[in-house]
């Protein structure tokens, strides 16, 4: 019987080598992989089994950005990328967990082939030891959903199951809480959007809100001031451009948002670009990106903060 799978995560095609007649058929994924049976489902093949709590160091080199985190206690520090935001712990929680119990998913008969004297993902744990411990990624699996691996430098080679990979190699962004402000709604005493098309400004008093379209009062609509309001408190960026300070050109708004205690935060966002908008933020040294429909959240139009006028008897 001769197998193949274009999906490594899906369905496969056999045929008897021996038939008079090239007859092909398809497979489940699961009775393919009995057919043909991943390594791990065969053997025992060594992978990490090592203490968290001697973990020291993790440094991880990937296409999408290199990561290097230390643990002191429970907390983790983050050394690079560097972000003025709070760490993701259960993100960084799942890398240690991901490395410190990796088990490999199958192997390879031989490194042709498997991309390894090039690795495309690095990941180097050091215990509070001085120990070292490195994983590395090469090509694409043709067996199953992952890339072929190589632990310790051991020459034998190894498959890390796709899920593995996302696992103890995400994205940088997701290293950090990507909620932009700590605030308390509450707190917020007025917001204001100035723009090319209109401005306008919701302020807090005691009854309620007031609006302000173009220089001119208007009657607000409360629970659309509210709306904008947890709109700009719960502000999440989709995105972090590390290293990239400003702005590449001229913002298409700005937003404040100014504290009772007089603090303002200032939003200042660039143009959509492919469904979502550049945003500098006062006291943060990159720029994020946000989702357009977060943005549009944000920059509503000041009409559309104004109570309906009645309809005529």
């Amino acid at each position: 019987i001769e197998g193949g799978r274009p999906d490594p995560n899906g369905d496969g095609y056999v045929r008897v080598a021996s038939a008079n007649k090239e007859i092909i058929f398809k497979l489940s994924k699961y009775v393919f992989e009995k057919v043909f049976p991943k390594g791990t489902d065969m053997f025992t093949l060594k992978g990490l089994t090592l203490d968290k709590a001697q973990i020291g160091k993790i440094d991880l080199t990937q296409p999408s950005g290199a990561i290097s985190v230390t643990k002191q206690g429970e907390d983790w520090v983050i050394g690079a990328p560097a972000a003025d935001m709070k760490p993701q712990k259960s993100t960084l929680d799942a890398i240690e967990n991901g490395l410190s119990t990796w088990t490999p998913s199958d192997y390879a008969d031989k490194p042709d082939g498997a991309g390894l004297e090039a690795p495309t993902h690095t990941a180097v744990v050091t215990l509070a030891s001085g120990e070292q411990h490195t994983l590395a990624l090469g090509a694409p699996s043709k067996g199953i959903a992952g890339q072929y691996a190589r632990l310790d430098n051991a020459p034998n080679v190894l498959v890390m199951s796709k899920g593995d990979v996302d696992r103890a190699f995400p994205p940088a962004k997701d290293i950090y809480q990507r909620q932009l402000l700590d605030i308390d709604e509450e707190e917020i005493n007025s917001i204001s959007v100035q723009r090319a098309t209109d401005s306008f400004q919701i302020a807090r008093t005691a009854d309620g809100w007031t609006l302000t379209i173009d220089g001119a009062t208007a009657q607000p609509e409360q629970e659309k001031c509210e709306d904008l309001v947890s709109s700009v408190a719960d502000m999440e960026a989709s995105d972090i451009l590390f290293g990239q300070p400003d702005l590449t050109g001229e913002p298409i708004a700005t937003l404040h948002c100014v504290m009772k205690d007089g603090a303002d935060h200032v939003f200042r966002f660039g143009p959509d670009e492919n469904g979502s908008h550049a945003l500098a933020l006062s006291g943060k040294a990159q720029i994020f990106r946000v989702e357009k429909l977060t943005a549009d959240e944000a920059l509503v139009a000041g009409s559309s903060l104004k109570k309906p006028e009645p309809e005529p008897a």
